[in-house]
């Protein structure tokens, strides 16, 4: 199988048709959507949060743009607000990503090829571990390949394409501002191909615009706090070289991906020029973008793994490419195999330990934020009861957003003590205690970090503790105190 001149794929007769992709997709989802139900997973702070943004839609929040809060509040409104329903989008929409990988694929070399990539797709695990869970990077990902493929065909055909491309752009950039790197890649293609871009393009681009505007109208309405909050995330301004950091991050990459994609991955990479004007270049030029500027924040001030998995879109459909050709066509089949050993395994920890009671090392058990927010939960849901007060009261984002969740009824209504000074999350952005119409509080916080909120009050009374199991027989105590009569905030010291 060869793709010609154009990148229009030669087709042969007897090759993996769509049904039996799908049918394996659909079969490998169902199964996915079976293990998130049976998932003893708590919701992850950022999950919480997120369903908390779905229960009041908007065209953008603090930290985000606002598909995500779309998206949960749908999968809500069909299957429940309990975790499984706010998680169900998460196997559904890789189910999407890796539709949309099979047709790029095909589209560029043909039906073997973008099976293959699909299949490699789907088997990754990071898409195995994230199919748990729901995050920006799951929307994000489904535009992507979208976006590819539209471009694709857009380049090939014309017409309505490119409108379409649009669209997947600007639902992209309302998922993820990630979605940007789209843009780096595709201006590179552009530039490297050396032909002059037309009507088309600037078609796709209007309706991206179009389609982005209501988050900028947003974000001018809130002085820009998303992007202020993505330049922050960066860490830049303690930045200083670590080379093991970098290297760190690209052992990151390896483990999403798995050995063999990974190997395939950075084969096809040093094996392709960015000046070539063929399929493998366009592919190359949405591949390294991200990668390179990550691995850079990386070397200089740090980079989670999870925020470069945009070139595994157009990078799966690579490694895929170049584990089909002689002599590593078995490789592919064993990186799939292995892959799915990796998946099971993975499951089978969830399931197995991923409950309160797990015995892990607390500093080593790497689910250890998903544990114990449901416990902490329901004990203050019973103080709700037993002590009745109109607000919750905290002192940091993550119990904010996990006792909006779990202290029901849902959502809690939750306030974060905030004194004047800068807006660092969604709560001190949406919620001021000075401007709440509550008159009776129930502080949930560390004892040592409450005697200034206490003496901010007029009244209040220590109603006793409550706990936050994290495996291994450790917990988080907490304080809860019954406030009246707000009084203000206290004022700053200044020195003589």
């Amino acid at each position: 199988m060869q793709a010609n001149g154009r990148g229009r794929p030669q087709h042969h007769g007897g090759e993996p048709t769509l049904s039996a992709l799908l049918g394996i997709l659909v079969a490998l989802t169902a199964l996915r959507i079976a293990l998130l139900a049976a998932s003893p997973l708590d919701l992850f702070v950022d999950e919480a949060q997120y369903w908390l943004w779905s229960t009041t839609p908007d065209f953008g929040y603090y930290s985000k743009p606002p598909v995500i809060a779309w998206v949960i509040a749908l999968t809500t409104a069909l299957a429940g607000d309990g975790e499984w329903g706010v998680r169900l989008a998460s196997p559904l929409l890789h189910g999407g990503t890796a539709g949309f990988i099979f047709l790029a694929g095909r589209a560029l070399y043909g039906p073997r090829v973008g099976v293959g990539a699909a299949l490699l797709y789907a088997s990754l695990p990071a898409v195995s571990f994230s199919s748990f869970l729901i995050s920006t990077d799951v929307p994000l990902l489904l535009c992507w390949s979208a976006a590819l493929y539209a471009l694709i065909q857009a380049e090939q055909r014309g017409g309505l394409w490119w409108p379409a491309l649009g669209l997947a752009l600007g639902f992209g950039l309302l998922s993820k501002y990630a979605m940007a790197f789209f843009l780096v890649g595709w201006l590179g293609h552009v530039l490297s191909s050396r032909r002059r871009p037309g009507w088309g393009e600037a078609l796709a681009l209007a309706v991206a615009a179009a389609v982005y505007a209501p988050n900028l109208a947003w974000n001018i309405a809130h002085d820009f706090v998303s992007y202020q909050h993505t330049s922050d995330n960066a860490g830049l301004t303690a930045a200083h070289t670590d080379p093991l950091r970098m290297l760190g991050f690209i052992a990151s990459q390896a483990a999403l991906l798995g050995p063999g994609a990974f190997l395939g991955l950075g084969a096809a990479l040093a094996t392709t020029s960015l000046r070539d004007n063929n399929p493998a270049g366009l592919l190359a030029w949405l591949t390294w973008p991200p990668l390179l500027f990550y691995a850079g924040l990386a070397l200089v001030a740090g980079a989670n793994a999870n925020w470069a998995v945009t070139a595994h879109v157009a990078g799966v459909i690579l490694a895929a490419r170049w584990l089909m050709m002689r002599p590593w066509r078995r490789l592919l089949l064993a990186t799939l195999l292995f892959n799915a050993l990796l998946g099971a395994l993975l499951a089978y920890g969830i399931l197995r330990w991923g409950g309160d009671q797990a015995h892990f090392p607390l500093r080593a058990d790497p689910l250890r934020r998903l544990r114990g927010w449901e416990t902490l939960g329901l004990q203050v849901a019973e103080w709700r009861r037993s002590a009745p007060a109109a607000c919750l009261l905290t002192t940091d984002r993550s119990t904010a957003a996990a006792l909006a969740y779990y202290a029901r009824p849902r959502p809690a209504p939750v306030v974060k003590w905030h004194p004047p000074g800068p807006i660092r999350d969604h709560f001190d952005l949406t919620a001021d205690l000075a401007h709440t119409p509550c008159t009776t509080w129930l502080l949930i916080a560390d004892p040592a970090r409450t005697a200034p909120i206490r003496a901010s009050f007029a009244h209040g009374e220590s109603l006793g503790p409550v706990r936050r199991p994290q495996g291994n027989g450790r917990e988080a105590v907490y304080g809860v105190y019954r406030l009246q009569g707000f009084t203000g905030y206290p004022t700053p010291s200044v020195p003589p």
